[in-house]
Parts: C-alpha cells; sequence; structure tokens
C-alpha cells in the first residue's frame, strides 16, 4: 500500500510539473491531497510513514491553494508548518 501511495504521489507531481502556462501575475499554483486519516492500526501507511513525502511534495510544489481530503487537525497542523 505505501508504494501505491508513493506511486500516485509521484504521478501528481509529474502532471503539475508538465502543466504549463503562462507565468504572468494571473495564474497560481493548484495542489490537491487525499492526505488519508492518521490511523494509527494502519501497518506500513501510516502517518508517521507518509508524512515526509507529503512535506516534500509541498515544498516543492508550493501551491497557492491546497485542499485536503480526509486530514485531521493535527495532520493539517504538521502540513501548515512548511
Amino acid at each position: 500500500m505505501k508504494k501505491n501511495i508513493t506511486f500516485a504521489l509521484l504521478i501528481i507531481s509529474l502532471f503539475l510539473g508538465s502543466c504549463s502556462g503562462r507565468k504572468d501575475k494571473y495564474s497560481m499554483k493548484v495542489l490537491t491531497l487525499n492526505i488519508r486519516y492518521d490511523n494509527p492500526d494502519d501497518e506500513g501507511n501510516a502517518w508517521s510513514d507518509r508524512v515526509h513525502i507529503l512535506k516534500e511534495l509541498v515544498s516543492e510544489v508550493k501551491p497557492d491553494i491546497m485542499g485536503m481530503q480526509e486530514v485531521l487537525w493535527s495532520q493539517y497542523e504538521t502540513l501548515d508548518t512548511l
């Protein structure tokens, strides 16, 4: 399952990286992610195993607007520190 998440994040980052448009004052980057809630019993897919991948992606993309699904407040706070 961890490979699936990593693969999905890779595809998303490649897609966003290949999107090109005018780089003027009216352009913005939008990122949407299904964070998946932090389930401590989720073996191999726990938040602690995934958070570094998401931090890296968000830091690389530097979105102006980011939408998230299934995010818990503690996960939001972690990602909000970027």
